[in-house]
Parts: structure tokens; C-alpha cells; sequence
């Protein structure tokens, strides 16, 4: 399975992003919950890669994700910005 890794700035953090699928499919972007990690994401991704351009990513301050200083940087009104990057 073709996996692409990178890492994206959101507001201060730096977040780790993998993309899964065929880069031209519909976008499906699979959000974990605390305290995982984009991993957990693995076995689905690979079977909707088959259709979907699959985007997973570590939320601000988990896995391979920085944390940005200051509070209030990982409010939810950032989310939607974060995740059309």
C-alpha cells in the first residue's frame, strides 16, 4: 500500500499527516480520539485506500504532532483550518 507521510504547520504546530489512496480520490480524513495516536487508523485506512484518498493525522500534542505554546492553541475553532491544509 502506497503511504505518504509529511508534515504540515497549523497555527503554531507542526502536525504529522499520512495520506493513503490515490491522490486524485474523494478525501476521507479520519480524526483519533485522545490518547491515541494516526495509527490506530492503519487497518481501516488500507481497506478505504481501495476507493479514498484517506488523510489521518496526530491531533496537536499526541504522536509525532507538536503542541503550540500558549493557551487556548488547541481549541476546537482551529480544527477546520487544520484539517483543509
Amino acid at each position: 500500500m502506497d503511504v505518504r507521510t509529511r508534515r504540515v504547520r497549523s497555527d503554531g504546530a507542526r502536525l504529522a499527516v499520512r495520506e493513503y489512496g490515490p491522490a486524485g480520490g474523494p478525501v476521507l480524513v479520519l480524526v483519533h480520539g485522545y490518547p491515541d495516536e494516526q495509527s490506530v487508523w492503519e487497518p481501516v485506512a488500507g481497506i478505504l485506500a481501495a476507493r479514498f484518498r484517506v488523510v489521518t493525522y496526530d491531533v496537536r500534542g499526541a504522536g509525532g504532532s507538536s503542541r503550540p505554546a500558549g493557551p487556548g492553541r488547541t481549541a476546537w475553532s482551529t480544527w477546520p483550518a487544520t484539517c483543509a491544509r
